[in-house]
């Protein structure tokens, strides 16, 4: 599958292997980054709400290729969405003691992906009025970034002139206030967050607060966002339930249609505490599907 997708990032292109489409999304500007999605499809029919499944791994990490994002895209086909997982920068790669992509590049990417899907919504039979995003963590984060923060992409790197928006999204534990988050959440999460930032290593909110609210959704909070679900488990150190309470706080304080789902017991992953029912739910309400 990966060797797929690598012939299909040179040659520029994208092809049908079974029932899902590999593609590459980004632009040919000499970089050696090439950036894929692959998508899902319903069997038949046309006008199709879409999905945007977003991978997490605290902006380090990751793949489209992790078999929950191929299995979710699969259901999702089968309730009649155009779905798919994507590939976006990731901040593990340095130069020095900083990150080679920062903010915004994973947000760029994101952008680019649901440009991209605009693109070519007739190839694919997708109505460009009902596009979702739903992610994990750091993808729920950047989910709810594009749902928020109304940012540019640039042209040299994204060649898609379409529209960005998106009419819902649901966000799986993502933090909504990085500021906060650096303050509460354990320390395997606190360096990565300068990390993406482009800020010297142990740079805190304090020291750089523009910085830090500049990549924090609740800094854009409008009463002109799409509907929101932020999904949210009691026991989750990695984004503390204290985040996602003052996100839904200062969301709804904006006149913003948000809904809050709490999972008593639920750690970081969520796994097996109705958050998928929930999801789909929402999807159906706020999109259409089957």
């Amino acid at each position: 599958m990966r060797a797929l997708v690598a012939l299909l990032a040179l040659a520029g292109c994208s092809a049908v292997t079974g029932s899902r489409t590999y593609a590459v999304y980004d632009a040919d500007g000499g970089d050696p980054v090439r950036l894929t999605l692959e998508l899902a499809e319903p069997e038949s029919g046309e006008g199709h709400p879409a999905i945007v499944f977003v991978h997490g791994g605290g902006w380090e990490g990751g793949s489209l290729a992790d078999h929950r994002y191929l299995e979710r895209i699969d259901e999702a086909a089968s309730r009649g969405y155009v779905a798919f997982t994507i590939d976006y920068r990731l901040t593990a790669e340095s130069v020095g003691d900083r990150a080679r992509f920062r903010w915004p590049a994973p947000l760029e990417d994101l952008r680019c992906a649901i440009r991209w899907l605009r693109r070519h919504a007739d190839r694919f039979e997708v109505d460009p009025e009902r596009i979702g995003v739903a992610g994990h963590s750091a993808g729920g984060h950047l989910g709810l970034m594009a749902a928020l923060e109304p940012g540019a992409v640039d042209p040299a790197w994204c060649p898609w002139d379409a529209d960005d928006s998106v009419q819902a999204v649901v966000s799986f534990a993502g933090p909504g206030d990085l500021g906060l988050l650096e303050q509460v959440t354990d320390w395997w999460v606190r360096p990565k967050i300068p990390r993406l930032l482009g800020l010297a290593p142990g740079t805190t909110a304090a020291e750089a607060p523009a910085a830090y609210a500049a990549a924090s959704p609740v800094s854009f909070a409008t009463d002109r966002a799409p509907p929101l679900l932020l999904i949210q488990g009691t026991a989750d150190p990695i984004v503390p339930p204290e985040v996602t309470t003052e996100t839904v706080r200062v969301l709804r304080a904006a006149g913003a249609a948000v809904e809050e789902l709490s999972l008593p017991g639920a750690d970081h992953t969520l796994e097996g505490h109705r958050e998928t029912e929930a999801m789909w739910d929402f999807f159906a309400r706020h999109l259409g599907g089957e």
